[in-house]
């Protein structure tokens, strides 16, 4: 019964968010067992360029530490928000969305090594919060369960939650700041008169086949049900 649990409850979460959302909570859990140590997973430029531990690329990116209750609700605002996008904004354009992912860790990757940040998890945090209440901007939202603000506001809520909790308020604005570039490039500026059609940031044309033979393009994506586990003579997903 749990596995199925946790198998619907995982089917229902977009592909490339689901991504995400395992991959922080591996990292925070192998942490917590202790199958590595935390700054194993933290930003080294010596470690990248001498000992080739090229995940360190990556891994700052959503690394938030041992299994916690704060492990929990990073990985839980990075569910509600990044699905939000690619299950509404993004719902018919995959390819986009795992593009716009791709840009924020190429920017990731150069805010640490500009800044040489151990991690940038609360930056890219940011971000996809930004990209989200700028896209729900009329919406009405109730934070945290009990506090009920415009989605446009969001940004600002968690900057001054953020600083109420004694956190890197500067990931937190250069994740603003990155977040409306990329907004403005994405969403603005291909509807100005003199830019219209014009989108830097849209993904390149060898995006879509390769998220599509991944298993990451929402309309494409390859379902697997618990009953395929159980069957004795089907085990083949099923395409929709």
């Amino acid at each position: 019964m749990l596995f199925t649990f946790i198998f619907k409850l995982f089917g229902e979460v977009p592909p490339i968010t689901r991504v995400l959302v395992l991959t922080t909570l591996a990292m925070s859990i192998g942490v917590k067992l202790e199958l590595f140590d935390e700054t194993d997973l933290f930003y080294d430029y010596k470690g990248i360029a001498k000992r080739n531990e090229y995940w360190r690329l990556f891994t700052p990116i959503l690394c938030c530490g041992s299994f916690s209750m704060y492990s929990l609700f990073f990985t839980y605002l990075i569910y509600q928000y990044a699905s939000g996008l690619e299950d509404s904004t993004f719902r018919t354009k995959s390819h986009d969305f795992f593009y716009l992912i791709f840009l924020i860790f190429a920017s990731m990757g150069l805010l640490l090594y500009l800044t040489n940040e151990s991690y940038v998890s609360p930056c890219f945090l940011e971000i996809i919060i930004y990209l989200w209440s700028k896209t729900n901007h009329g919406q009405i939202v109730h934070v945290l369960g009990f506090i009920r603000i415009r989605a446009g506001y969001l940004p600002i809520f968690f900057f001054c939650f953020s600083y109420l909790m004694e956190a890197n308020l500067f990931s937190s604005i250069v994740g603003i700041i990155i977040g409306h570039v990329l907004f403005y490039l994405y969403f603005v500026v291909p509807e100005l008169p003199f830019t219209r059609g014009w989108n830097i940031v849209a993904a390149p044309r060898f995006v879509k086949p390769c998220i599509q033979f991944l298993g990451l393009d929402m309309n494409r994506e390859i379902i697997f049900e618990p009953d395929d586990f159980i069957a004795d003579d089907d085990f083949a997903p099923r395409e929709i």
